[in-house]
């Protein structure tokens, strides 16, 4: 009968679908502190968006740690140019504020974000297959680490110690206690400012990884297209 024939032909075609999907869905394991949904096609897909992560996430960073320390080391520098010809009763206050700021300058040249470095060790790699998605998923997981800690209690706590610290040595040391609770009052602005603007992109990308595909990866500058004009627009997501 014509209809057993079609109804033998579509039965097969439906099998033979739902092997070919079950072929290529995900077959790597997955690191023991990521979850995965059903969000990737295959493994390829799966290590393509991971990588485009990881870049994405190290050209951010980049933006966060130049943007920091040349603010911080022109900071300094001015600082170091105004003081001497500065009344000498304020020169102390200039030296001190150019040192504060070069405490700044110090730790984004060494406390760099770890993706950074493990983008540097994926590019060296020679992995293929399911190694290589453990190397990626390994990357994530501990660049992630890295960014939870930057902005943790511990940090605040240190640059507001520091902060107030530099404060303590103006006001006691120089006896310049009004310009010294001021430079406390800006190096603690300045230092909570470099803490909640630090990129998250990894801790994203570690609570979205295959629940759901949708995680931003806008520039932080795009444009603005408004009726009969155009523009510039910081978009304030990191």
């Amino acid at each position: 009968m014509p209809s057993s024939r079609w109804l033998v032909a579509i039965a097969f075609a439906a099998a033979a679908s739902s092997a070919a999907t079950a072929h290529a869905a995900p077959e790597c394991p997955v690191h023991e502190e990521l979850s995965m949904g059903p969000g990737f096609a295959d493994d390829d897909d799966r290590r393509q968006w991971l990588q485009a992560r990881i870049d994405f996430a190290a050209h951010r960073s980049r933006a966060w740690t130049l943007g920091w320390g040349v603010s911080l080391g022109l900071l300094s520098a001015g600082q170091l140019v105004i003081a001497p010809l500065s009344p000498s009763e304020e020169r102390p206050d200039w030296w001190v504020g150019a040192g504060a700021a070069g405490v700044g300058v110090l730790t984004r040249v060494v406390f760099l974000p770890r993706v950074f470095r493990e983008r540097r060790r994926l590019r060296r790699s020679t992995s293929t297959g399911c190694a290589r998605t453990a190397e990626l998923e390994a990357a994530v997981v501990v660049s992630a680490k890295w960014e939870r800690s930057g902005r943790s209690l511990l940090m605040h706590g240190l640059s507001l110690g520091f902060n107030a610290g530099a404060g303590l040595v103006l006001g006691l040391a120089f006896d310049r206690p009004i310009a010294g609770n001021r430079l406390a009052s800006m190096g603690m602005v300045i230092g909570e400012l470099m803490i909640i603007t630090q990129p998250q992109a990894m801790l994203r990308t570690a609570d979205a990884y295959g629940r759901t595909r949708a995680v931003a990866t806008r520039p932080l500058v795009g444009p603005l297209v408004v009726p009969g004009g155009g523009g510039l627009t910081l978009r304030g997501r990191i």
